[in-house]
């Protein structure tokens, strides 16, 4: 299954929820919402700066991830960013599939 780095804020709102209910509740809930999909959450972390959680998750396909995402994300208590993360051995497939094509850059002479 393909990784996920899950970069999140609360808004006011879901803030003041997750202070009533508990922020351990909200963490149950989002490894709840993964495994309804079919997928793991592996790391959930709460953070200081620009991102209030960060999550680390594995999930059958894009569109499971994009079905937490859409899901935790409708509820107007959270913003998220969901990166798919690739392996060092994908990211040499991809180098070696690019040495096989070629491009003109914008202004470069044919």
């Amino acid at each position: 299954m393909r990784k996920y780095l899950t970069l999140g804020n609360y808004t006011s709102e879901g803030l003041k929820g997750a202070r009533k209910d508990s922020f351990a509740a909200r963490e149950e809930a989002i490894r709840d919402l993964a495994d309804k999909v079919g997928g793991t959450i592996h790391e959930y972390g709460f953070t200081f700066g620009d991102y209030d959680f960060v999550v680390l998750g594995s999930f059958p396909d894009d569109q499971a991830a994009a079905a937490v995402a859409l899901v935790a994300g409708s509820t107007g208590t959270v913003e998220v960013v969901t990166i798919p993360l690739m392996s060092a051995a994908e990211l040499d497939a991809a180098s070696e599939l690019g040495n096989s094509v070629s491009f003109k850059a914008a202004g470069q002479a044919s």
